[in-house]
């Protein structure tokens, strides 16, 4: 009878003492993470730790270092993070997050909001933000997921972002894979509804419109981007300049210093809107080489309709229309301040 009863007796002890286990093995873990997190430049302070038979709650004070300010541009970041979870074999944690304070260009453009993230792997995570409304700013609807593993791959969606008159974003798709600080590597992409930002008397439109971008580092810097809308267009006191179908891309190779830049351009679009008029579309191609200080250098290549060109050029001086455009083209060399046509 003993005999029997030993196992038994084992394998109750072993499921009482599992809490302790899978807690033990939990923060184990998220040490490690913190301590990865860390030697990155973040600084965490734990404020409270409560680990229980049945449930741990951790409290953390984050904030980041010099290095990350100038890496992200940010004047100050301040935020708490609660982590809770059951220590039990199949557990998701949640890591309940607010941030307290976030300051760019000496401004603060978030001061308290809190969003949850949830996992079961410390890799991927769920993420819902709460509604955010406050000094004129809002952020609505924004969930996504997070997947940290050999890269950083964030999936974003909001349903509509704005500040007071002057910003509105509706159904923003965002996708980015961060695969290295320093040399920083990166590519992504987003999409939107809509766009409209103003400012004085002018005013930035899109519909429909996105953009998939990527950043390498080989010999040098590469940074690659296509650009595509239904409609974009500027508004400057009430006359309106905008695009239909506008598709494009652009290359640029520059070393780590900013010293020297590369580029190059493409797009086109099929109609186009000057001054409240529906007219044709046009073709662009720029190759440029800036070296600083004040070294610039760009052949520009351009193909217009001709109601579209006819329209534009019919406030320039004919000399210089004549001078730069035959059948609606034109090629220039542009070399530090001189412009002059391209010639073979």
């Amino acid at each position: 009878m003993k005999k029997i009863l030993i196992p038994f007796v084992g394998l109750f002890i072993l499921i009482l003492l599992t809490p302790f286990i899978l807690a033990k093995l939990m923060n184990s873990n998220i040490d490690k993470k913190i301590s990865e997190l860390q030697k990155q430049g973040y600084q965490i302070k734990e404020v409270k730790k409560d680990i229980g038979y049945l449930s741990t709650k951790r409290e953390f004070l984050v904030t980041i270092n010099d290095k990350l300010k100038k890496r992200y541009h940010i004047d100050n970041i301040e935020s708490d993070v609660v982590l809770t979870f059951k220590n039990l074999p199949v557990t998701t944690a949640n890591f309940d997050v607010e941030y307290k304070k976030v300051k760019l260009f000496n401004q603060t453009i978030l001061n308290g909001y809190k969003f949850n993230l949830k996992t079961k792997d410390l890799k991927h995570f769920k993420l819902v933000g709460d509604d955010y409304k406050k000094d004129g700013l809002n952020v609505i609807g924004l969930h996504g997921n997070i997947i940290i593993d050999k890269f950083i791959t964030k999936d974003i969606n909001v349903k509509n972002i704005s500040y007071k008159d002057n910003l509105k974003i509706d159904n923003l798709k965002l996708n980015i894979t961060l695969k290295s600080y320093n040399p920083i590597a990166f590519e992504g992409e987003y999409n939107l509804t809509k766009f409209d930002f103003k400012d004085k008397n002018i005013e930035i439109k899109a519909k429909n419109a996105g953009e998939k971008f990527k950043n390498a580092f080989l010999k040098e810097y590469k940074f690659s981007d296509r650009f595509n809308a239904e409609k974009f267009g500027v508004v400057i006191d009430k006359d309106k300049y905008a695009v239909a179908k506008w598709n494009g891309d652009l290359i640029v190779t520059y070393d780590k210093n900013l010293t020297k830049f590369n580029i190059n351009t493409n797009f086109d679009f099929e109609q186009s809107e000057y001054k409240n008029k529906i007219l044709g579309g046009a073709e662009f191609n720029i190759t440029s080489k800036i070296k600083r200080p004040v070294n610039i250098f760009a052949d520009v290549k351009i193909k217009v309709d001709k109601d579209l060109f006819e329209s534009v050029t019919s406030e320039m001086n004919p000399d210089v229309v004549n001078k730069y455009f035959k059948n609606y083209k034109t090629h220039f060399i542009f070399n530090n301040g001189e412009m002059k046509p391209y010639e073979n």
